[in-house]
């Protein structure tokens, strides 16, 4: 009999031990809670995925897989820089912090709020949208705009980032890129700043409205009072786009944009 209570002993602590190991090639599936980007909260409908899916050697959002290149684990969260694809593209930070029970997820200015859910599978209905880094960009990049009019908070429907918005917004039949030709074509250089030298990128924020029009410019990095009253006053005079579009309908869409001045 004693040797029956020892051997169930075994096999009962055997078991634990394997339900405690974690194979390298098993995925963690987190299901989203809630989404913030640059500390403004998203609507769900406008979340970049809905789950987030963790290997031991990636980061998947939605159809974006982000491979981990390295890890620092500072006791309370671990820090990895990810690439995307095969990891030979540029190299962003990812923070990872599991709280008890909320998971915090730190990526290109997203905080994502998760648990953990049981099994590896993908979702069914997980929908496949496209989860882009735009901050390092050279011509274009995107912010959340905070309302500063407590009036217009209450009156206007909320602008979506760059990046998650479906339909893009157009500009003159192109994109940001040939917004940035039409700005350039049209700065004029402070004399001040060509007699000292001073040059640099301004990076502004903008709104591309629903009928098209370019609202609610300002300065998110200036580099001099000159050129940064240059670089508001040439796109603040932007004639209409094509507005972009959310579910087939127009939508206030926001930007970061950078206005490059340089002596030559």
């Amino acid at each position: 009999m004693k040797h029956i209570l020892f051997f169930l002993a075994v096999m009962s602590c055997s078991q634990i031990a394997v339900a405690q190991l974690r194979p390298p090639t098993q995925t963690d599936v987190y299901a989203v809670k809630e989404v913030k980007y640059n500390c403004s909260e998203i609507r769900p409908e406008n979340w970049p995925c809905r789950e987030i899916h963790k290997s031991a050697g990636t980061f998947r959002f939605a159809d974006q897989v982000f491979c981990i290149e390295k890890s620092e684990d500072y006791g309370s969260y671990v820090k990895f820089m990810v690439s995307e694809g095969e990891g030979n593209g540029q190299q962003s930070e990812l923070v990872f912090d599991p709280g008890n029970p909320t998971v915090e997820i730190r990526f290109s200015g997203y905080v994502f709020l998760c648990e953990l859910k049981t099994g590896g599978e993908l979702d069914a209905k997980e929908e496949a949208i496209p989860f882009q880094n735009l901050e390092d960009d050279a011509d274009l990049g995107v912010e959340i705009m905070d309302c500063w009019d407590v009036e217009e908070e209450v009156v206007e429907e909320e602008a979506i980032p760059f990046q998650l918005v479906e339909g893009k917004p157009s500009f003159q039949g192109g994109d940001a890129n040939q917004f940035s030709k039409w700005v350039n074509s049209r700065l004029v250089y402070p004399e001040i700043c060509k007699k000292n030298g001073v040059q640099g990128h301004v990076t502004l924020q903008f709104t591309v409205e629903k009928d098209g029009s370019v609202t609610k410019v300002k300065v998110l990095r200036g580099v001099d009072p000159s050129l940064d009253r240059e670089a508001v006053r040439v796109v603040s005079e932007s004639p209409k786009w094509i507005p972009g579009t959310q579910r087939g309908r127009p939508v206030p869409v926001t930007y970061t944009f950078p206005v490059i001045f340089q002596l030559r």
